[in-house]
């Protein structure tokens, strides 16, 4: 027998929260860090792609 965890939207909401803080973290102690403009030059090419 599987036992099934219902959790609930707040609970699941504060994971995924947690989770994001938790990969930005590593990324900024690895130096996974890009420049601000680099990242707007980057969404701005994918923006115009998809028009």
């Amino acid at each position: 027998m599987e036992a099934k965890i219902n959790y609930s939207v707040e609970d699941l909401s504060e994971k995924e929260f947690h989770e994001f803080i938790m990969e930005g973290w590593l990324d900024a102690r690895k130096g996974n860090l890009k420049d601000l403009d680099e990242v707007f030059d980057d969404l701005e090419k994918r923006f115009h792609v998809n028009e």
